[in-house]
C-alpha cells in the first residue's frame, strides 16, 4: 500500500471514531443509592435509598408521565429474577408542579435534590450472602432553555441476605 492510501485510510478512522468526550455525556443531575442498613430474607423487601443532585437552574421530571410532556423518571431494580422494584410502593417527595417552557404544559418536577425510597422484594430463590443490586435510573434534567438527551445512571450496591 502506498503511503498516501495509508494516510487516508488513518485519518478516516480518526475523523469517524468517537472521541472520549463524546462518549461520557455531561449531566447536571448526579446519582447515588444507599444500601440499608439491615440484612434480609429471601423472600422479604428492603428499602434502597436513591439520591438526586441537581444542579442549580436545572430539573429532573417526577415519576410520573405528562402527556405532552418530557420522559418522566423510571426507576428499576435487578438483575430482575433476584429483586424486584415494587414500583407502586415508591417513597417520593411532592414535586414542584409549574408550566413548562419547553413543552408548553404542566409538569412535575424536583429541584437541588429529590431521595426515593425504594421498596425491592428479594426473590426467594436467592441464596444466603453478600449480594450484588443494581438500580437503574433513566431520566431526563431540563433548565428554562434546553433540555438534555435522555440518560440512564446505574448503581451498584451490595446487601446481606440472610437464612
Amino acid at each position: 500500500m502506498s503511503k498516501v492510501v495509508v494516510v487516508l485510510i488513518a485519518l478516516a478512522a480518526a475523523l469517524t471514531a468517537p472521541s472520549a468526550a463524546q462518549e461520557q455525556t455531561p449531566t447536571p443531575i448526579r446519582w447515588s443509592a444507599q444500601p440499608p442498613a439491615q440484612s434480609v430474607t429471601a423472600g422479604g423487601v428492603i428499602t434502597v435509598q436513591a439520591v438526586a443532585l441537581i444542579d442549580e437552574g436545572w430539573h429532573l421530571y417526577a415519576l410520573d408521565a405528562v402527556e405532552g410532556g418530557p420522559i418522566p423518571t423510571r426507576i428499576t431494580a435487578g438483575p430482575a429474577a433476584a429483586f424486584t422494584l415494587r414500583e407502586k410502593d415508591i417513597e417520593k417527595p411532592e414535586p414542584t408542579r409549574a408550566l413548562d417552557p419547553n413543552f408548553s404544559v404542566e409538569t412535575a418536577y424536583y429541584e437541588e435534590s429529590a431521595t426515593f425510597g425504594l421498596p425491592i422484594t428479594v426473590g426467594t430463590s436467592v441464596k444466603a450472602g453478600e449480594r450484588e443490586i443494581e438500580v437503574t435510573v433513566r431520566f431526563q434534567a431540563c433548565n428554562a432553555r434546553i433540555c438534555l438527551r435522555p440518560q440512564t445512571a446505574t448503581m451498584k450496591l451490595e446487601i446481606k441476605v440472610i437464612e
